[in-house]
């Protein structure tokens, strides 16, 4: 019957892990006295030896030992439990043997195998002061316990280190180091076994496994382990669920292909393939994959008008590739009818805005119009609004004035909306706006609150808000890159106020009406 307890379970994780699951591939829970795992032995420094209830070296079920307080969490019905080793199985005095002793496992194969990990099971008894001085100053009289690995035959390495958390000659409880300076750290072990755990950063063929123990203390200075594993990492290939495409089934209208990543060792998507499909039905007849469609998007073409259009991903962890799941197709796609008959749209420059006029022939559900406006950067942003006429056989115009424009390169977009709120893209047109070298623009003017001016950059070094009265109300500090100011109305009665900028060459002086 095996004996899980949950109690006091300590996780100290001495090394990052990659994010991947964790396979055991080796073990010895000391229930027997022969090998533990297939391919290695184990071997002690000394026979296994009981001279009294608190002398022992060996493996128990507890009974016949006498610890303070017992072992707890232990695995399965044994463990290997140690205490006043020196008296050895002969049950002599004092330093008969050294307390110095080792247990070694040989030939444990780890070809291929990479990520590495130590798991094993510790405590100690919370009543006893183990002896803390270091080796170097006082010959060998530190308590510890102590887990290595060597590979292929090379150097001793420590996975675990286990030592009083006083390093004086008073000693203290034992803990884990944490920190590589042979000093035990929060929390102490305790009767309650906790699980240490180590990472191996070395591969290769063979690997051979020491634990190092030195325990010199009498009653009540007992120490326990068991459990010992080896694990390396593995990594499950990531999925892709919930995959649907969506967009409308118009020819030049964009698709959008979405799906839910999903990796077990939460690894992050790296890699992924898509694929979209075009078939003659629902079914998928004469489906194939459209060879320039290789991303999350694809716009519709003339190609697909009557046909089924599927999205499919493969997904990657970026090692790993999952299992490729396709959407469900969709269709028939139809062609691009647009709503509105758009039979001209012109841009200008008028003195200081650029004027847009468009016309129609005929317009169908059209809730209105949408004009964009972007510099070189092509970074549209919404400027307008202009309502459309519904259902109309007949020709209509419109126009639209930005009197804000960019001083050098402005492109103008026009699109349309249906009334269900669907926006289709009619047209782009572009036009060179200079702002003359003095000019300076108003907008809005008239205002109810906020007035924006704008003008050329290195012009202007101040500007003054001034009333119908001639007296200053305000100035403001204007920087040589500044292209813009803006005057706040809000708070002053309706009239005429003008706005005085001043500058090396000279000064402009703009009306401006508040309402």
């Amino acid at each position: 019957m095996k004996k899980k307890y949950l109690i006091n379970l300590l996780l100290l994780t001495l090394f990052s892990l990659k994010a991947t699951a964790q396979t055991q591939f080796w073990s010895d829970n000391f229930e027997d006295m022969g090998s533990p795992s297939t391919g290695s032995s184990r071997v002690l420094s000394v026979a296994e030896f009981r001279c009294s209830s608190t002398i022992f070296f060996k493996r128990t079920d507890g009974s016949d030992i006498t610890p303070v307080n017992g072992f707890t969490g232990y695995s399965d019905n044994k463990y290997f439990a140690a205490m006043d080793i020196d008296r050895g199985p002969s049950c002599g005095g004092q330093n008969t043997i050294s307390a110095a002793q080792t247990i070694t496992w040989s030939g444990i194969n780890i070809t291929g195998k990479t990520g590495l990990s130590f798991k094993g099971l510790f405590g100690a008894n919370t009543g006893a002061i183990f002896q803390g001085l270091y080796f170097e100053t006082n010959g060998n009289v530190m308590d510890y316990m102590v887990v290595e690995y060597r590979i292929d035959g090379g150097a001793w390495k420590k996975i675990v280190g286990i030592y009083p958390n006083n390093a004086s000659d008073s000693g203290g409880p034992l803990a884990v180091d944490t920190n590589g300076d042979r000093i035990g750290d929060s929390p102490v072990l305790a009767n309650a076994l906790a699980e240490v755990v180590g990472t191996i950063t070395d591969t290769g063929n063979s690997l051979d496994l020491r634990f190092n123990i030195f325990v010199n203390n009498g009653n009540p200075g007992s120490v326990a382990f068991d459990d010992f594993r080896l694990f390396n990492a593995t990594n499950t290939a990531p999925t892709a669920s919930n995959v649907t495409n969506t967009g409308t089934l118009k020819v030049g209208q964009l698709l959008t292909g979405n799906y839910t990543y999903a990796d077990a060792e939460s690894n992050a998507e790296s890699g992924s393939t898509f694929k979209w499909y075009r078939s003659d039905n629902a079914s998928g007849l004469n489906k194939v994959a459209i060879a320039s469609a290789t991303g999350k998007n694809y716009t519709l073409v003339s190609a697909d008008i009557n046909k089924y259009i599927s999205f499919e991903v493969t997904p990657m962890d970026g090692a790993l590739n999952g299992t490729a799941v396709e959407s469900p197709l969709r269709g028939p796609i139809v062609p691009n009818t647009l709503p509105v008959s758009l039979t001209s749209f012109m841009v200008k420059t008028e003195s200081r805005y650029v004027k847009l006029n468009w016309n129609t022939a005929s317009e169908q559900q059209n809730s209105g119009f949408i004009i964009y406006r972007s510099g070189d950067d092509k970074n549209f942003i919404r400027i307008g609004d202009i309502k459309g006429n519904g259902n109309s056989s007949i020709a209509k115009s419109y126009s639209f004035n930005d009197k804000q424009p960019l001083n050098g390169n402005n492109y103008y977009k026009l699109a349309q909306v249906d009334l269900d709120g669907r926006e289709n893209e009619l047209e782009t047109k572009s036009i060179v706006f200079t702002l003359g070298s003095m000019a300076v623009n108003s907008y809005p003017n008239p205002t109810k609150g906020k007035v924006n001016l704008t003008f050329e950059a290195n012009r202007f070094s101040s500007a003054n808000l001034i009333g119908y009265d001639g007296k200053v109300i305000k100035t403001l500090a204007l920087k040589t890159t500044d292209t813009n100011v803006e005057i706040d109305l809000s708070g002053f009665s309706t009239g005429i106020y003008f706005v005085s900028l001043n500058g090396q060459y000279g000064k402009v002086v703009e009306k401006l009406v508040k309402q």
